[in-house]
């Protein structure tokens, strides 16, 4: 099973530790933005960021199943860090391309009431999901 894990940005280092975890379970994790780090000169974040849009896409396309973790939300007003969007571009293209999508922790938006969306509380229910296990 290949699965990418999608969120927004600033939980990159929080979702590594998930990815780690799924991998430990047998699961590969084909988000390297995981590991992608930011354009240390200005002059080069246009081009940058296209190529690492690109890789994102190729990593997607490669996956069995898209994961994409919700935000909490419940605040009046919404950090920075959660306003980037490309969690949303690639939820909407594995949905395009068929490939199923997994949302982990409630409907947040419009599209994730889309038929063939699956929706898991947590990720200990999403480890469950993707690798069951035995009974004993």
């Amino acid at each position: 099973m290949r699965v990418y894990l999608a969120a927004a940005w600033s939980r990159q280092a929080e979702v590594r530790l998930y990815a780690n975890v799924l991998r430990a379970e047998g699961i590969e994790v084909t988000s390297r933005w995981l590991e992608e780090r930011e354009a240390i000169d200005p002059r080069d974040r246009e081009r940058h960021r296209r190529e690492t849009a690109l890789i994102d896409i190729q990593d997607v396309r490669a996956a069995d199943a898209l994961v994409r973790f919700t935000d909490d939300l419940s605040q009046p007003t919404v950090p920075s860090g959660l306003a980037t969007g490309a969690r949303m571009f690639e939820m909407g293209l594995a949905w395009a391309e068929g490939i199923p999508v997994v949302v982990v922790g409630g409907r947040q938006q419009v599209f994730d009431f889309l038929p063939n969306v699956v929706h898991l509380k947590d990720f200990t229910e999403l480890v469950n999901f993707l690798s069951p296990r035995e009974p004993e």
